[in-house]
Order: structure tokens, then C-alpha cells, then sequence
């Protein structure tokens, strides 16, 4: 691949492109038909451009441009509409093929011969002077493309390292309107260009061979037509960083990752590498901190950070699987049904709650960036094979249900499952119905019919969240939605009126007439001014309305040129306004179900102090309000020893104060700030932490693989997996006793109570697995398993699941005949937490039965 390969697509552009997907369907789509992702789409995720610039419809092509089944064609324009002649044309494979490239002619026609049927390719036209014009998705034989260079500025420069020039140094830039990030490959001289770059503020950055510039550096460019000074943009040293992904239970390289650095989490500008069976090796980070995550299929998504020495060295991050759910759907006569969508519905452990569908990694597709790096787009979801079997992986701890649907078919939700990080649950069975149909009329308080109503039915059991069916009304008011069960709750949203709700009944042969009459009480709205510390308007300040725990805005506002703001169409009745504006803290302001206009004036807020004390720190400040980040970003700041930092403009509140240090304990401090004052956060003393391996022995004293460790009197308490040593590595605060417990299925189990010694030792500690899994006492083992529904038999030294009983809390869990138990611990009278081997596989349930 030429290192002056186009750039095509970054994964973080392929993951919100998934997102972004309606949620609103009259249909789900099919799982192997998935439309490109073309310029419409990537116009609804990032904006539109300007009226001459970007990828457009085909309607206005030459229709000459007529597709061969083996043929992408098409017309390249520049932005006044004219072709453009001798523009340079390039289209990829997913699969990683060598790239196709054209000249158009004098029309600014092209056409790519020798295409794939049925593959997907990434297009992009370029022309020096001009901005790339790119469409993803595009097929051999569908309709001709029109492809429209982008206007705009320029930039340009040198590279230099120690002020020499460095050829073929790779240019990254990243800002509005680029998508994906623009790369370009530096001359023999180190200069390079970058053309076609609208008005607004970017982040550049340079790489090259041993070297590189970092993150930080920046362009603003505005609208006026005075040339940009050339930029130098200097690269710094940098050492070799051999990368290791493993898995986090097993340690095994994972066969394949895709690794982002940036200069933080919710980065313009990234650089990426392949992890290939596990290890890479970067070269162009110099020394500082850089957020990283990690992508791999059927892994859990990682995200962490990154600290670069002068010497570099070997880093390793471990991935999890997460969850995995295995089942089989069928319709009500028990015939599989093959090419089902599933969906999990996930309310994880902290509040978030999201659809896994589209945006796991179950199969990837490789496109390329200038300087070699492969990016990767997902490009199916779940679905059931021939046998109507599935399997939902990569999910996040929580609580789940499964979603079902199929053209034809009522959507199916299963019962709640609670989910741990690498357990298997199976198996799950869902049954379709067959799908009936609801037609009816919305209309107002006079009978009159209402156009644009979104009217959607799901059944009641199915989380309010979740994707309904529906459709959005004409002019005649009426809808007509299949596909759905036999009780549903029917919604109805207006923006002039309030949600409506209606439960109904459907019978087999459908329901008929439905009128639905909307009241004519308008949605909440509020307006009044906001104004600045010294009395001036604060035009552009944001203004949120807020409503419970949600982090979201029921209603939002931007303050106008005179200071007035008003809020619409709020979908629920606000508790709480939020305000920011440069140079002010947030305004945070109880409602008590006032929205009378009225006047707000910003506060200038409190000041942190923040001190550390013998040790270097990374400092990170939360607020105890849960702000929204749109409002007010919690800082993190890096303080030498011995030193201090002021933290203005911040809300009157309580703020949790975190200071990390390396091979120490993190301190926790909160303060509580007021308007106009002052508060120091100290930095706690560091609590010194020691890390010293562990080791699980059989009775002859060799190591044991794979036996499950339990360390109490860490914080937080330790629970893993040996590797093939049979070593685990224990981090704790140093002169304290812990308490350890080994389990294998094979050997049994064993304790001990050991010291965490300030220095290293040369012999560590062992755990020896020289008792029953059941322990002194395996009978009152079996009798507490039996007290929750799990029947089992003792041989020895191995507990064996014999049969779960039903209507019991074991019932549904996923335990299973013949799993070798590892422990069952009471957690309290109402939970029971179980470990089971199976096939070589850890999984842990837990049983929960109701009060009494």
C-alpha cells in the first residue's frame, strides 16, 4: 500500500456512524443488506457543508455515467459546479485489495473497471488546491456518483527535527468539517499542504520514523484572505514502546486490535496501530501522557491511559470479553427461524443504558490511511443462523434483556438477565409470534388530523428506551404499523402537543380505527435573560433544562444578542436550569416548577487550590452535582512536588479531589467551594503500594494454571485467574496481612494468610491446594446449594453440578449439568454467589431469591 494512499475511514467515524442510526424503524433492517454509508448519512452525523462543497445525489450527473455490473462511475465537480478535469480517483476494497485509481477526463468523468460485485469500497476524489470529496459505501453497478471537492483554506509548512527538514514525514490534521482526519505525506524537502480547509480552529500533529511531534499543537483559521504563515512543526525523540494486548482472564495475546492514541478521551485527532496476534510496536510518541483505547472483536472496548518515559519500554493492556449470551429463536410451532436481528437492552452497574446492536465488532473490514495504519468498520450486527442459534457477546455488566425481530414477526424480549464480566449464559430461547397490525388516525382536540405525529408500539414489558416500531403520519393524520404483539402501548409525539399514551389490546386479526386525540396542551417551554457577572448580555451562553438523575437535557437554549434565551417543546416538565458562559462558573439553579420569565445573572464561582507534597501527581476534580461535561469539564492537572495550582471559575458545591502517583496509593480529599472564596484541596500524603506475586501450588508443590484466586483486605479486593506459571499479581498497601483462597476444580482449594513486606522478597508466597472444594465441611456445601435449587454430588474432592431444580433462584440462570462448582459464597440471605468450571471456561452466577 502507498504511503500516498487517500485517507478513507477511522473507526471512531465507523462507531458513531452505527449510533447514528434511526431509532425510529418501520422494519428492522436486514442483517446482510446494509445501504452504504454514503454522503446523505455522513451529512446527518456530521453536519452539512457548504451548498457547493461535499459528496451530493446523483440526480444532476452526466447520464452517460451509466454503471457496469464490474464498474464504479461517476463525475468528479469542483465547488462552483464546473468538472474537474485530471482529478485524481481512488477506490478500496474492505477486504485490503490493492487500491483502484483513475484520471477523470476532461468532463470530470471516471470510471473504475475490474470492481468487485457486492463489495463495498471507499471513494475519494482530489485535486491539488482542493479539499478530498469522499463517499463510503459505494458498490460496482449502483447509480453514477457525483463527487464535489471541497473549497476552503490552506495551511502549510515544514517538518523539521532539531530544524533539519524530514522527508516523508506523515502530517495528521483534525478539525470541523474533516471526516475522516486529513493525513498528508510531507515531500522530499519535509514541506507539505493540506488545501480545502473551512474557517475554524484544527489540531495538527507530525509523525515520522523514530519521531514525533505529540499531540497539542494547533491552527485556527479564519475567513479573511491573508495567506496562513507556514507552519514549523517540529518533531521531538521518540522511544520504542513494544505494545502487548492480552486477554484479561487467559493473558493470551488477542489476534488482532486496533490501538487510538490521542491527547484525551473525546479527541479531534488520533493516531492508530495494529496489534497483529497481539503485539505492535509504536514509534512516534514522544514522552507525556496520551489517552489510548483499544478495539478488538468480541472485547469489551477499552479506554486508559498512557504514560510515554524517554526510555520507553514494553506495555501491556489486557482486554475483556465481557458477557456472552447463547440461545436459539423460534416461531410458535418450534421451527427455527434463521436471519432474526437481536439486540441486547443493557442497564449497566453505572446507570447507562444503550442498545448493543450494530456497534459490536462481530466482523471487520480493513481500509487504510496514508501512512499504513488500518482502520476498521463494523459492518453487521446479531443475527440467527440456518439453526436459529445466536450468540450476543462483548456485553457490559449489568442487567440485560434480548431483543428479537423479524420481518413478519412481533419483537420478542426475554426476562432480565443479570450480566458479569466473562460469564456464558445459555441457553436462551425466544419465541416469535406472528405480527399483527394496528391502523388508525391521529387528530387534535377538534377532530382535525395532526401531520408529522411519530406514532411507535412496543410491548410493556420492553424498556421505554428501547427502539420501538412506528411510523410518522401524513397529511390525513392516519398510521398503519405491523409487525407488533398482542399488547402494546401505543405512543404519539407532536412538537406542538404532549405525548400521548394508549394501551391496547390487538387481536390476531389486527385493530382497526384507532383514533387517538391529542390534547391541545402545549410542551413545557421557558424563556428569560441571562446575563454576565458585569450586566452584559451573555450572548452564547448554553442553557439546559433538567429533569431527575439524567445527564440529558429535557429542553435546551443558546442566550440571544440582547440576552434572552427560550426553551421549546421540553419533554418533561424541568427541575433544575444549568447555564455556562466563558469566564463564569455554571450556574446551577433549583426551578421548584417556576418557569415564569425572569432575569439570571452567572456567577464568577469559587477557586480550588489544589497542593500536592513529596510526590510528583496527575490531579482529577468531579463534581459531587454530576455537571454535564457540556457545562463544565473536569480538569486534570499535573503537579510537580511541592507545588500548587488555582482552579477559577468554578460552581459553589462539593468537589471529590483524586490524586494518582505512580506506585502509590490514590488520595482522595473533597472540599466544597463557595462563590467568592477559596478552598486549598491538599493532596493526601501517599500511601506507598507494593505489587508481588502470588502463587498457587498443588499438594507436590507445582504450579497450578487457571486456578480462580480470591485476595481479601485489598481495596479493592482481588478475584482472578492464575497463568501458566500459577502466579497472580497481588497490588496492595505494604505492612498489612491479607488473606488469600485458591480454587481448582482438579486439586481442591486452599488458604493462607500472608504479609505485604515493604520490600521485595525472594521467595513469594504459595498457596497450597491441599483441602476439598468443599472445605472442612462439604456437606454443608451441598446443603446450602440445595437451599437455592442446585443439586449436586460430592466425589472426593470435586463437587459436580447433578441438575437444577425449577422454580427455585438456580432456574434460568445458566447453570448446568456437570459443571465442576469452584465455591459458592453467601453475599447476604438473599444472594448466592457461585463459580463453576465448564469445558475449561471460568463462569460465575449470581442467585438472588425475593424477601420473604
Amino acid at each position: 500500500m502507498s504511503r500516498r494512499a487517500l485517507v478513507l475511514l477511522g473507526v471512531l467515524g465507523a462507531l458513531v456512524v452505527a449510533l447514528a442510526v434511526a431509532r425510529m424503524r418501520t422494519r428492522p433492517a436486514a442483517l446482510d443488506s446494509a445501504p452504504p454509508l454514503g454522503s446523505e448519512a455522513l451529512t446527518q452525523i456530521y453536519g452539512g457543508s457548504d451548498a457547493a462543497d461535499g459528496p451530493e445525489s446523483p440526480a444532476d450527473t452526466d447520464p452517460r455515467a451509466v454503471a457496469r455490473a464490474d464498474a464504479i462511475v461517476g463525475q468528479v465537480v469542483l465547488p462552483s459546479g464546473e468538472p474537474a478535469a485530471s482529478a485524481v480517483v481512488t477506490a478500496t476494497a474492505v477486504d485490503a485489495a490493492p487500491p483502484m485509481s483513475v484520471t477523470t477526463d476532461a468532463g470530470g468523468m471516471f470510471e473504475l473497471s475490474g470492481a468487485t460485485p457486492g463489495t463495498r469500497y471507499a471513494v475519494e476524489a482530489s485535486l491539488a488546491g482542493y479539499g478530498p470529496a469522499i463517499v463510503i459505501g459505494a458498490a460496482p453497478g449502483q447509480p453514477a456518483l457525483r463527487l464535489v471537492l471541497q473549497s476552503g483554506r490552506q495551511i502549510h509548512g515544514i517538518v523539521t527535527r532539531g530544524h533539519e527538514p524530514v522527508p516523508s514525514a506523515v502530517v495528521h490534521v483534525g478539525g470541523p468539517g474533516v471526516f475522516p482526519q486529513r493525513s498528508v505525506v510531507a515531500d522530499s524537502r519535509g514541506q507539505f499542504s493540506i488545501s480545502g480547509l473551512r474557517a475554524g480552529r484544527y489540531e495538527i500533529a507530525a509523525t515520522a520514523t523514530g519521531a514525533g511531534s505529540g499531540f497539542g499543537g494547533r491552527v485556527v483559521l479564519d475567513d479573511s484572505d491573508a495567506v496562513p504563515t507556514p507552519l514549523d512543526l517540529p518533531v521531538y525523540d521518540a522511544p520504542v514502546i513494544p505494545l502487548e494486548i492480552v486477554d484479561a482472564v487467559s493473558r493470551e495475546p488477542v489476534v488482532m486490535a486496533v490501538v487510538t492514541f490521542a491527547e484525551s478521551s473525546l479527541h479531534v485527532l488520533a493516531l492508530s496501530v495494529i496489534a497483529d496476534g497481539g503485539f505492535a510496536e509504536v514509534s512516534y510518541l514522544p514522552r507525556g501522557d496520551y489517552a489510548v483505547r483499544v478495539r478488538s472483536p468480541g472485547y469489551m472496548p477499552y479506554e486508559g491511559t498512557l504514560r510515554v518515559s524517554p526510555a520507553g519500554g514494553p506495555q501491556t493492556i489486557a482486554l475483556s470479553r465481557g458477557a456472552a449470551i447463547l440461545g436459539h429463536v423460534r416461531d410458535g410451532v418450534g421451527n427455527p427461524v434463521a436471519g432474526v436481528e437481536l439486540s441486547a437492552l443493557v442497564v449497566t452497574d453505572a446507570g447507562a443504558r444503550w442498545e448493543l446492536q450494530h456497534t459490536l465488532f462481530e466482523d471487520f473490514h480493513r481500509l487504510v490511511r496514508p501512512d499504513g495504519t488500518p482502520f476498521w468498520l463494523p459492518v453487521v450486527g446479531f443475527g440467527t443462523d440456518a439453526a436459529g442459534a445466536f450468540q450476543l457477546s462483548g456485553l457490559p455488566p449489568g442487567t440485560a434483556r434480548v431483543v428479537a425481530s423479524a420481518p413478519g414477526f412481533a419483537t420478542a424480549v426475554s426476562n432480565e438477565i443479570r450480566l458479569e464480566l466473562d460469564q456464558t449464559y445459555q441457553p436462551l430461547d425466544l419465541v416469535l409470534e406472528p405480527g399483527r397490525r394496528v391502523r388508525g388516525r391521529v387528530e387534535d382536540s377538534g377532530g382535525g388530523a395532526v401531520s408529522g405525529a411519530l406514532v411507535s408500539a412496543r410491548a410493556p414489558h420492553v424498556p421505554a428506551w428501547a427502539a420501538p416500531v412506528g411510523a410518522a403520519t401524513p397529511t390525513t393524520g392516519v398510521f398503519d404499523i405491523a409487525d407488533v404483539g398482542s399488547e402494546i402501548v401505543l405512543t404519539v409525539r407532536h412538537p406542538d402537543f404532549a405525548p400521548t399514551e394508549l394501551p391496547l389490546t390487538v387481536p390476531p386479526e389486527g385493530l382497526d380505527g384507532v383514533i387517538v386525540r391529542l390534547s391541545g396542551r402545549q410542551l413545557a417551554t421557558m424563556s428569560g435573560r441571562m446575563f454576565t457577572s458585569r450586566g452584559a448580555p451573555a450572548v452564547g451562553a448554553l442553557v439546559w433544562l433538567m429533569r431527575g438523575a439524567s445527564p440529558l437535557p429535557v429542553c435546551q437554549a443558546t442566550v440571544d444578542a440582547d440576552g434572552w434565551f427560550r426553551a421549546a417543546h421540553c419533554t418533561a416538565a424541568p427541575e433544575r436550569l444549568i447555564a455556562s458562559y466563558a469566564e463564569h462558573a455554571p450556574l446551577l439553579v433549583d426551578l421548584g416548577g417556576d418557569l415564569e420569565p425572569r432575569d439570571w445573572e452567572l456567577p464568577l464561582g469559587g477557586e480550588i487550590e489544589v497542593l500536592s507534597q513529596r510526590n510528583p501527581v496527575v490531579v482529577s476534580v468531579e463534581s459531587l452535582a454530576n455537571i454535564p461535561a457540556a457545562h463544565w469539564l473536569p480538569p486534570q492537572l499535573s503537579l510537580q512536588r511541592w507545588s500548587r495550582e488555582r482552579l477559577r471559575h468554578v460552581a459553589a458545591g462539593g468537589y471529590r479531589v483524586r490524586c494518582a502517583s505512580d506506585g502509590y496509593d490514590d488520595g482522595v480529599v473533597t472540599v466544597t467551594v463557595a462563590d467568592g472564596a477559596r478552598v486549598e484541596a491538599l493532596c493526601p500524603a501517599p500511601v506507598r503500594m507494593v505489587e508481588f506475586p502470588l502463587v498457587v501450588v498443588d499438594p507436590q508443590g507445582a504450579p497450578v494454571a487457571n486456578a480462580v484466586v480470591w485476595v481479601d483486605r485489598t481495596d479493592p479486593p482481588l478475584r482472578t485467574v492464575t497463568d501458566s506459571t500459577g502466579r497472580v499479581l497481588v497490588r496492595s498497601r505494604p505492612g498489612i496481612w491479607l488473606d488469600g483462597e485458591a480454587m481448582h476444580e482438579s486439586w481442591g482449594r486452599g488458604f493462607l494468610r500472608f504479609y505485604a513486606f515493604y520490600e521485595a522478597q525472594t521467595d513469594p508466597p504459595r498457596i497450597v491446594l491441599d483441602q476439598r472444594i468443599g472445605g472442612d465441611d462439604p456437606a454443608a456445601m451441598i446443603e446450602l446449594l440445595a437451599g437455592w435449587g442446585v443439586d449436586v454430588a460430592a466425589d472426593g474432592r470435586s463437587i459436580v453440578v447433578a441438575g437444577v431444580r425449577d422454580q427455585t433462584p438456580a432456574a434460568g440462570t445458566g447453570i448446568r449439568r456437570l459443571d465442576q462448582l469452584l465455591w459458592a459464597r453467601p453475599i447476604n440471605e438473599f444472594r448466592l454467589s457461585v463459580g463453576a468450571r465448564r469445558d475449561g471456561d471460568l463462569l460465575t452466577y449470581e442467585l438472588v431469591r425475593e424477601p420473604q
